[in-house]
């Protein structure tokens, strides 16, 4: 029988509500935290009515400037409605939805930067089609660009120390306006921003490390896949605290998880450069080396933690009900394994060595195809809905991996043809479309067949894996697609290119041009 959950904590101070605990609600702070030693953060203002923070109807409101306070036409109400109903719950993919859900809502009510950043993220989602983003009406534009200008001169405005951690709140809901628009350069930038005042302010309030930290933590890995890589790009080290002896909670696990997701494939990225790029002829630095052992010690002590939480807390016996947990364990599991690879292969010169981790990939393509047999059933619950975008990266990045390292056949034609399975539209950056063209063209390219979009494909020459000459070595994409001429006709598409390396170990990319209708309708 499913244990009967205590209240949920909905008036208190901010750092009794980031900790999930009844607060005394004492002034100005509160005598719980005051008594365990925290820092409180005090109290959010209090609103006139509760209710209209929690618009339960799925139904456009009459008069939605009474729903939100402080909003100025009914298509600004409109849009927050949206945000409550559809956008915001999606948002946050496997993560953790509260952020998106109830925090960025309670922080709309009264402050109008926030407010006006979810109006412009609203609108974006609305408007954006399954694969890449095309041009909204006018007047919908208009509505978008207006209320994000006007967050960004509210933004200005906030300078004094105790509005860094509104600032912060404020760079995510940025970040998240630049992913939609598919504005790879400005998120970046806006990333960046984020992380050096975390750093350097963010540890000193309860429900900054509580509900921001890990998502910049996890915004931390783009640079590594989206931009150039950065050695001045700024690193959250200094705030990770120490192993913990056990996991009290689920957060915990997933949190340390994080943390070595990001360090894992921070030293993959930056071992790159010692095999396909100018260093290639150099040795991998000791700091490399150490620190690939250091991230597998790491896993080992989380693997051990996991295993012990899962055997104690009764939550794992879930109801039906319950089962989205189920695919956040799952996730973490996954991400588990893709980390034991990375770490292993950080320091490795050559493709070949990824063989020795097939009965690992393997066991992945396992995990992720009962994963898929569950999630239409307990995570959609269904709703019709198709989920859009994501802002947190989901299952795509994972999957592009294992798709791309398994030289085995069968095997990584399981894990592709998963992909529009578990992955949505467009997880922040990533392009789902594009994404199953470009792997399944290192596929064909490898294994010298075609493959169809049923994952059919032609009998390959060998049964063998591929040669370490036929092994591509690294995959990129133009971020911003361009017009080509082919057959008289203007084509819209993207350039992509394949690293390979020749006999004498020399490394030269082969580019294709990807017409942006193949992938889109793909």
């Amino acid at each position: 029988m499913a244990r009967k959950g205590s209240p949920k904590v909905r008036t208190g101070c901010i750092t009794c509500k980031a900790r999930k605990v009844k607060c005394d609600e004492a002034k100005p702070e509160c005598n719980r935290c005051v008594s365990t030693g925290r820092k409180c953060d005090g109290y959010l203002p209090q609103k006139q009515d509760k209710q209209r923070l929690w618009p339960k109807s799925q139904q456009l409101l009459a008069n939605p400037t009474r729903t939100f306070p402080g909003i100025e036409t009914r298509n600004e109400g409109r849009a927050l409605q949206y945000f409550c109903n559809v956008a915001g719950p999606f948002l946050s993919g496997p993560a953790d939805r509260y952020f998106w859900t109830h925090l960025v809502m309670q922080f709309a009510d009264f402050e109008p930067a926030v407010r006006h950043s979810l109006v412009a993220i609203s609108s974006l989602y609305e408007h954006l089609p399954s694969g890449l983003p095309q041009g909204t009406g006018s007047q919908d534009q208009r509505l978008i660009l207006t209320h994000y200008n006007a967050a960004i001169r509210e933004l200005k405005t906030m300078t004094a120390p105790e509005k860094q951690p509104l600032v912060l709140l404020v760079c995510i809901l940025f970040i998240c306006i630049e992913f939609l628009q598919s504005n790879d350069e400005a998120a970046l930038k806006h990333c960046k921003h984020g992380i050096t005042m975390l750093a350097q302010c963010g540890a000193g309030y309860e429900w900054t490390r509580q509900f921001l930290e890990p998502i910049f933590r996890r915004l931390s890995l783009f640079p590594f896949f989206f931009g150039r890589e950065d050695s001045h790009y700024p690193s959250l080290d200094a705030l990770s605290g120490p192993v913990p002896k056990s996991f009290q909670s689920f957060t915990d696990a997933r949190s340390m998880m994080d943390e070595l997701f990001a360090r894992s494939v921070r030293i993959m990225r930056l071992g790159d450069d010692y095999r396909v790029g100018q260093l290639r002829h150099q040795p991998f630095p000791d700091s490399l080396y150490d620190e690939g052992v250091a991230v597998n010690s790491l896993l080992d002590t989380w693997d051990t933690l996991f295993t012990t939480f899962l055997s104690t807390d009764s939550g794992c016996n879930t109801t039906i009900a319950e089962r989205p947990s189920i695919i956040a364990q799952q996730s973490l599991l996954i991400r588990f394994d893709v980390c034991r690879i990375m770490a292993d292969m950080a320091v490795e010169r050559e493709e070949g060595p990824y063989d020795r981790h097939l009965e690992r990939f393997k066991s992945l393509a396992e995990r992720l195809e009962s994963l898929a047999s569950t999630i239409p059933i307990v995570a959609k619950g269904g709703d019709t809905r198709s989920v859009r975008f994501t802002f947190d990266m989901g299952f795509m990045p994972v999957m592009s991996f294992c798709t791309l390292k398994c030289r085995d056949l069968k095997t990584r034609i399981r894990f592709w043809r998963l992909m529009p399975a578990l992955a949505c539209a467009r997880e922040s950056l990533w392009n789902l479309n594009l994404m199953t063209s470009l792997v399944r063209r290192v596929i064909e390219i490898e294994h010298k067949i075609q493959v169809e979009d049923n994952g059919k494909h032609t009998i390959p020459h060998s049964s063998e894996p591929p040669t370490e000459r036929m092994r591509i070595r690294h995959l990129w994409a133009d971020s911003m697609p361009t017009c080509r001429v082919i057959h008289g006709q203007t084509i819209v598409g993207r350039v992509a290119g394949f690293l390979l390396s020749d006999e004498d170990g020399n490394i030269h990319s082969r580019t294709e041009f990807f017409d942006d209708m193949d992938y889109n309708n793909g």
